[in-house]
């Protein structure tokens, strides 16, 4: 039996056959969602503890361990009830329950961290139309747009896993254009989803736009672990396109930072603040200070790896988490 569980969601056929053949260095590279909870899992094995992985939505019918921790945001309303089941019969859930559900929500990190006066990027809600006909509902949201936050500014979806559902917008017309294709997004499209407990379409959020060419430090990767910020990676533009092009693995340098005072600081304080153990946040700098952009809960730490090679984040995490059943 083992003494912990390592949820994953894309856990397919082809990997538990390599797990259980032990044959997991062969292929264990090419996915992010198996080679997170692997990568912890080895960082358990070498504290002598067992971890089992296992799909979040196919749990295995054996006794409940004593500790889980879940890989992957609990996108949909099936996966968090999973959690809060669990932590309900008394295991100890990394992140808790209740904060990994809540916040994985893009809008509910930043209104949460903006009351608490965090250096977050300005954020606003826009609510979408439940009918495509009541394009005036979204329009007059869109117009106060440039009181509240100003053009350019950022359009992307509540809850995502990808930069495809992030829209750079220079006016009105761009903002209107991407809050309609994020509505046209559909939650197994694999681009968005939909914030556990609400229906679609639901809402999209409007953040104001950091220009990474100010400061020339582009974006930056912060993995927190235990509270404490472990380790950093930054992110520039090969060539300089538009930010969210440019900042996709295949465009991007990607090196490891060295994380300063202030900026450690910032990320524990906001984990902190939303009671996360272990999460990325991403960051930049606006030429005065740093600024959170947006916090992803239990985030994957591959490329933060890549950057940090004598850095073992799987150990890191492993070791914070076997306080817990110790």
């Amino acid at each position: 039996m083992f003494d912990v569980w390592l949820l994953t969601r894309s856990y397919t056929a082809k990997y538990e056959e390599l797990m259980r053949a032990e044959e997991l260095a062969i292929n264990i590279d090419t996915h992010i969602s198996i080679w997170t909870p692997m990568n912890i899992r080895s960082g358990f094995n070498k504290l002598g503890i067992y971890a089992g992985v296992y799909r979040i939505t196919d749990l295995p019918n054996l006794p409940l361990p004593k500790l889980v921790i879940d890989t992957c945001p609990a996108w949909l309303d099936v996966e968090a009830k999973t959690l809060l089941d669990i932590e309900a019969n008394g295991t100890i859930v990394i992140n808790n329950a209740t904060s990994h559900i809540k916040y994985h929500d893009k809008w509910n990190q930043a209104e949460m961290l903006m009351r608490e006066g965090i250096n977050f990027s300005k954020t606003v809600k826009i609510d979408l139309p439940l009918k495509r006909e009541k394009i005036e509902f979204l329009k007059s949201q869109l117009e106060d747009l440039r009181i509240e936050i100003g053009y350019p500014l950022v359009i992307k979806a509540r809850s995502t896993g990808d930069a495809q559902a992030v829209f750079k917008c220079m006016n009105e017309e761009d903002a209107f254009n991407a809050c309609m294709i994020l509505y046209d997004m559909k939650s197994d499209y694999g681009y968005v989803r939909v914030p556990v407990g609400t229906q679609w379409p639901a809402s999209v959020i409007a953040q104001k736009y950091v220009d990474h060419k100010i400061s020339g430090m582009g974006i930056l990767r912060v993995h927190v672990v235990g509270f404490k910020a472990m380790a950093a990676q930054q992110r520039t533009p090969i060539n300089e396109t538009d930010f969210f092009v440019s900042n996709r693995l295949e465009n991007s340098y990607r090196r490891k930072f060295i994380i300063p005072h202030d900026l450690a600081k910032l990320c524990e304080l906001a984990c902190q603040k939303l009671n996360l153990a272990m999460a990325t946040l991403d960051v930049m700098h606006d030429g005065e200070k740093y600024i959170i952009i947006e916090l992803n809960t239990n985030g994957g730490f591959k490329q933060l790896s890549i950057s940090n090679p004598h850095l073992d984040l799987g150990f890191e995490i492993a070791k914070y988490a076997s306080g817990y059943i110790k």
